[in-house]
């Protein structure tokens, strides 16, 4: 699906994420949803995978109860990317 902006609308998140995290932002607001997103500075505070297969985890998804996994950035309890 393409936004007005002609990216398609995961552009369009990951350059709204890139900008929240330049801000030092730790939430912000999904332009299709509407819901409240929270950034990869708030993982990092966090400081542990909660397991809810958040967009930004840079944890890899540690805490996933079926076995969801993807590449991390850091170790579950590491609070630097």
């Amino acid at each position: 699906m393409t936004s007005q902006s002609g990216l398609s609308q995961s552009q369009d998140v990951e350059d709204i994420h890139k900008n929240a995290v330049k801000n030092g932002d730790k939430t912000y607001i999904d332009p299709v949803t509407g819901f409240t997103c929270f950034t990869e500075l708030a993982h990092l505070d966090r400081g542990v995978c909660c397991g809810s297969t958040c967009r930004h985890c840079p944890y890899g998804w540690s805490n996933v109860q079926n076995g969801l996994r993807r590449e991390p950035k850091v170790k579950s309890g590491d609070r630097e990317a």
